[in-house]
């Protein structure tokens, strides 16, 4: 009943407000204005035979004027018609339309959510093992009760625990990205200096760098600026890039990282590096969940890509900027503007 109304709604809308109620009129009277304008002509006839030409002239002029007006008023009722049966058509496609589009758009939503819910899911059932793993390995490792005899044992244990390791911030990863999606996700603001953050980062990843050898520069703007933000967040925004400049950088390469505020007050940090570069066309697949490049899916040490889609993430939930400009073998540029008013006085 509802959808009824508001299709007539619709059709009503095309219509001229003077000519629907003409129509109207001529629809429920048609027959009385039909007798009323014979009758005017059969006066005028009458009026003629007894040589009342005046009176027979003008019911005459007055029942041709008629007559021109009921073949007028058919005719637009017949175009109108036409037309409002062409709106009412395209309106039908239209609300079906949106109808299936709403259908398949509740349908994803759903499927991404109970997606999220299994991933989160299994990543926790891992992840409990994964940490009595993780901490025996250490255990042996740091020989808590004795020193392993074999230098072979010692680098089975290394390796699981590197391993161990790596898996473990993989499963973080989709943990975030999981909470992310299904707005679960809360900061924990505090103040920091984010220089300090910055230079933790570069220190993490200054070991892989100087192994690959590529050299990793920090640039600081404003020394000792602080800002409100979740620290872990910020920490890991970096990290995630940083990972990616140095995994694709050549032995040779540079990797830079400038801190400090732009022209209006926001709080910029830039990464760039000399590395191979994102081809244009694979930049929106790299900034999509679990999305990567070409060069990225040949190179066997990859991981989930979702390090991009959580930075993204997490610096729109400062309510920041999130920018990145790369060009095959020409290097990348990746840039994070966070708001003034995170900017602690």
């Amino acid at each position: 009943m509802n959808s009824e109304r508001n299709k007539n709604a619709e059709i009503e809308s095309y219509k001229n407000p003077f000519v629907h109620r003409a129509m109207e009129f001529y629809k429920k009277n048609y027959i009385f204005i039909g007798v009323l304008v014979s009758c005017v002509f059969i006066f005028a006839v009458l009026f003629y035979q007894v040589n009342l030409i005046d009176l027979s002239l003008l019911f005459l002029l007055f029942s041709i004027f008629c007559g021109v007006v009921i073949i007028s008023l058919f005719f637009i009722n017949v175009a109108f018609s036409a037309n409002l049966e062409g709106a009412y058509a395209a309106y039908e496609k239209i609300a079906v339309a949106n109808e299936m589009s709403n259908e398949a758009r509740r349908r994803t939503e759903e499927a991404n959510m109970a997606k999220s819910r299994f991933i989160a899911s299994i990543s926790h059932e891992v992840r409990n093992p994964l940490n009595a793993i993780l901490g025996y390995a250490e255990i042996m490792k740091n020989g808590l009760y004795g020193e392993m005899q074999s230098d072979r044992y010692k680098s089975y244990v290394s390796h699981i625990h590197e391993s161990g390791t790596h898996m473990l911030l993989i499963l973080n990863s989709v943990l975030d990205i999981s909470k992310i999606e299904e707005g679960k996700f809360t900061l924990k603001e505090e103040v920091f200096d984010v220089h300090t953050v910055i230079g933790d980062a570069v220190a993490i990843f200054s070991g892989r760098a100087e192994l690959k050898g590529v050299c990793l520069y920090q640039e600081y703007g404003d020394r000792g600026k602080k800002i409100c933000a979740d620290k872990t967040s910020i920490l890991q925004i970096l990290l995630n890039i940083l990972s990616n400049s140095v995994k694709f950088t050549k032995d040779g390469g540079s990797v830079f990282v400038r801190c400090g505020c732009d022209e209006y007050g926001d709080l910029e940090i830039v990464i760039s590096d000399t590395g191979v570069g994102i081809a244009e066309s694979d930049i929106p697949r790299v900034l999509s969940a679990y999305g990567q490049g070409s060069l990225a899916i040949k190179d066997p040490d990859t991981g989930t890509g979702l390090g991009l889609s959580i930075v993204q993430a997490f610096v729109a939930l400062h309510g920041g900027r999130f920018r990145l400009k790369s060009q095959l073998n020409e290097g990348t540029v990746v840039t994070i503007i966070l708001p003034g008013s995170r900017i602690s006085a």
